[in-house]
């Protein structure tokens, strides 16, 4: 994995709400973003990301306590040492003020390994989830939950992203604002993610 750390965020305009946002402590937060789901009626996916990740433990507003640069420091080591478990964090370059472009790609087959996530495990953002019982493949992409709009918007969060699914599989259920033909009679449902996102992004398999 590529780590970096490249100036700062001149594109977020910060309001005063410090500390405002405990249940964020330690969470990730997807902006700017193209991500991408890739799946075959095989079970053989592709899971890309590609855009921007706010660290709430940097994120001036969002961060609790009043950290000096040394603990600032720690934390941002301490980020690029939770991402860099994940072999599939390819790059990772750090803009400041909480802020990472990042680059995740992760190719496996869901019939296999039944589930796989993004962001991690206890802060998803992307999923797929194959049940053998009812043969079908859930895939979800997550939003911000009503209760903690305010709070983002204080500080000028936006989702800020498109979510595209890719499949040559048969599609039960789908949500989709946009639907598209693809190579080899595949389609692909899109999703605009931009503000605080109303419903969330749900596609079925079966």
């Amino acid at each position: 994995m590529q780590l970096r750390h490249i100036g700062l965020l001149s594109w977020v305009k910060w309001a005063g709400a410090a500390a405002l946002i405990v249940a964020l402590t330690g969470c990730y937060l997807p902006t700017r973003f193209v991500a991408e789901i890739t799946i075959q009626r095989t079970g053989d996916y592709t899971l890309t990301y590609d855009g921007v990740l706010l660290s709430s433990n940097l994120v001036p507003g969002l961060m609790t306590g009043d950290p000096d640069q040394k603990e600032i420091d720690e934390r941002l080591e301490g980020v690029f040492a939770d991402l860099g478990r994940d072999s599939s964090y390819k790059t990772v370059e750090y803009l400041g003020n909480g802020a990472f472009q990042v680059y995740f790609e992760k190719s496996d087959n869901i019939f296999e390994r039944t589930s796989v996530t993004f962001i991690r495990t206890d802060n998803r953002f992307l999923s797929i989830a194959y049940v053998r019982k009812t043969g079908e493949i859930t895939i979800r992409a997550s939003i911000v939950p009503e209760n903690q709009r305010p709070r983002l918007e204080a500080i000028g969060y936006s989702m800020g992203g498109e979510f595209r699914v890719t499949t040559d599989a048969r599609v039960i259920d789908h949500n989709a604002t946009g639907v598209v033909e693809a190579e080899n009679g595949a389609l692909t449902y899109i999703w605009v993610m931009r503000g605080m996102v109303e419903t969330a992004p749900l596609l079925i398999i079966g």
